[in-house]
C-alpha cells in the first residue's frame, strides 16, 4: 500500500495509481465516509532519529494506522485488495463467513456489492447470518445473480 501511494503521488505507474484509486472506491463504498489519508512519517520506535512511513486512513474525525483499521475493515480489505491486485475474473471465489465481524446492514451492502466488484465472477458464500441470506435471495428475484438454493448441512438447525 505504501508504494502504490508513493507512485500515486509522483504520478510514476498509472497501473498502480487506478489499482488504488479502485481499491478506495470500493472500501469508501462499503465504509461511508473513510477514505485513504495517504503516507504519513512518524519517527521509528527503533531509532526515534529515523522517520518511517505508514499508510493511514481517515474517518472524517479520525487519523489511523492501516493496522488500527475495525475487525469489519480487516476483514473485508483483503478482500478488496486481492480482486484489485489479482486482477480476479472469471473466477469462482469462495468466501468463507462473509458476514464475520460485519455489522448485518454492512454485511448485506458487501454481499450486494460483489457482483459489482466483479461481475464475472461466480461466488460461493458461508454465512450464519439471515439478513445475508435474504440479500441473496433478493438478488436472486432480481435476476442480478443466480441463484440455485441452499445447502443445509448435518447439525445445522435453523431458529
Amino acid at each position: 500500500m505504501i508504494d502504490w501511494k508513493r507512485s500515486h503521488a509522483s504520478s510514476v505507474a498509472q497501473a498502480s495509481t487506478d489499482d488504488l484509486m479502485t481499491i478506495e472506491h470500493h472500501y469508501q463504498k462499503i465504509f461511508s465516509g473513510r477514505s485513504f489519508g495517504g503516507l504519513e512519517k512518524m519517527p521509528s520506535f527503533k531509532a526515534p532519529m529515523e522517520e518511517k512511513s505508514f499508510f493511514v486512513l481517515n474517518d472524517g474525525e479520525y487519523t489511523y494506522d492501516i493496522v488500527e483499521m475495525s475487525a469489519g475493515e480487516q476483514s473485508i480489505f483483503p478482500i478488496l485488495y486481492e480482486f484489485v491486485r489479482q486482477q480476479i475474473a472469471n473466477a469462482v471465489v469462495l468466501i468463507d463467513e462473509i458476514d464475520l465481524n460485519l455489522h448485518p446492514p454492512i454485511a448485506q451492502f458487501v454481499v450486494g456489492q460483489l457482483p459489482v466488484i466483479s461481475s464475472s465472477c461466480q461466488f460461493i458464500l458461508t454465512t450464519h447470518s439471515e439478513a445475508v441470506n435474504n440479500v441473496i435471495l433478493n438478488l436472486s428475484a432480481a435476476n442480478m445473480v443466480s441463484f440455485t438454493g441452499f445447502w443445509v448441512l448435518e447439525g445445522f438447525n435453523k431458529t
